[in-house]
């Protein structure tokens, strides 16, 4: 998989030296037959909001909202997903929280109403998300690029999806 470009990539150094960035997510075509007045009255929802695909696997995000808004994005694991080390996590953390400032066009993040969401998604082939994910990525051995999308989950455990040999990478 080769990763797109985005705005603001952070480089981090544990044992390799990775490419640390906001996760393109491709939008659900179920988005288009969303009520937004509906979800704007409801207290809570969650809706299938897209995926990011990795080497291995499609990841399935959902959105839950209150009253329209973003109030967290939700992961499906893959079957392959991985914990890393302690020292990957702190760095990758710390690379995180710098991305989370990134600010511009089609980057979503908790508290965006989904209408805007939404009227974003008709005019951009995907959506940047801020909060919660990110790619990272490396070159190999074999001289292509390899991502693997790394998420905390509600319970803050942090895990990974990638490569088949995603624990030799992290």
């Amino acid at each position: 998989m080769v990763a797109r470009k985005t705005r603001g990539t952070v480089t981090i150094k544990v044992s390799h030296e990775y490419r640390v960035s906001l996760p393109r997510v491709a939008l659900s075509k179920s988005l288009q037959f969303i009520d937004v007045d509906n979800l704007e009255k409801r207290k809570k929802a969650t809706i299938d909001f897209g995926h990011v695909e990795t080497e291995c696997c499609s990841a399935l995000i959902r959105v839950d909202l209150e009253y329209g808004k973003i109030k967290a994005f939700r992961t499906e694991r893959c079957k392959t997903a991985g914990t890393p080390s302690k020292a990957f996590i702190t760095a990758v953390s710390a690379a995180r929280k710098k991305l989370k400032q990134t600010k511009g066009a089609g980057i979503v993040t908790v508290g965006t109403p989904i209408s805007e969401v939404l009227s974003s998604a008709l005019r951009l082939p995907d959506i940047i998300i801020s909060d919660g994910c990110i790619m990272v990525c490396w070159d190999g051995s074999d001289g292509r690029e390899h991502c693997f999308f790394c998420c905390l989950d509600p319970r803050t455990l942090f895990f990974c999806m990638g490569p088949s040999d995603l624990q030799a990478a992290l």
